[in-house]
């Protein structure tokens, strides 16, 4: 069974760019969610078809298997690819879960990986495990936004309109991956297009 998915078409418009991407349950695996739960794309669409949901259980067991770092070292091995985008659905759900992944980036120190996370205080405290080839970044809307420091860290915030964006200082990545790949640039903005009415989540 193959553990990662090709990527959404947000990311083959590059020919030079193959992002993979790698999905656990949406809410059971967030332990941070917050008022996001209310509007989380992964709860609608394609991801609530049999396929994508069953996909999803079986990454999460997966993950929690004491293997799961090197099955997922062999995957990468025998495929093509240029980034890893770790959630598009779910979260770090623990310490050693988080641990697995810093140690599979250490593996494929040439390459990149990448997670948007509500689990703040995770994050932090694992600091020093984190490799150079792993980008996370704080997402607001979780139970954590206060630990978010908006002037040090690099953070996302989901905004109803792209004026909205604008007049908060933040800036949309030009290739959907994120803006601290481009250099030192810590506001990154997603403008919402979900179905469910929306409100800029954690903008004061």
């Amino acid at each position: 069974m193959q553990l990662l998915s090709n990527g959404n078409k947000k990311y083959r418009y590059r020919k030079d760019l193959k992002v993979l991407t790698f999905g656990l349950p949406p809410i059971k695996t967030c332990p941070g969610a917050g008022e996001c739960k209310k509007f989380c794309y992964a709860k609608a669409g394609r991801m609530l078809m049999p396929s994508a949901t069953q996909a999803m259980a079986r990454r999460f067991e997966a993950s929690k298997r004491d293997d799961f770092v090197e099955r997922m070292a062999d995957e990468l091995s025998r495929r093509s690819w240029t980034a890893i985008r770790i959630h598009d659905s779910g979260d770090f759900y623990s310490a050693g879960y988080l641990r697995k992944w810093c140690e599979i980036a250490k593996r494929c120190d040439d390459k990149l990986f990448f997670a948007y996370t509500k689990m703040v205080p995770l994050v932090k405290m694992l600091e020093s495990w984190i490799p150079s080839n792993l980008k996370i970044i704080y997402s607001f809307g979780g139970k954590f936004d206060n630990q978010i420091n908006i002037r040090k860290d690099n953070h996302a915030r989901v905004f109803t309109t792209q004026a909205d964006m604008d007049r908060a200082g933040y800036k949309l990545s030009p290739d959907n991956l994120p803006l601290s790949f481009h250099g030192n640039y810590r506001r990154e903005g997603f403008v919402y297009h979900g179905v469910k009415k929306w409100v800029n989540c954690g903008v004061k």
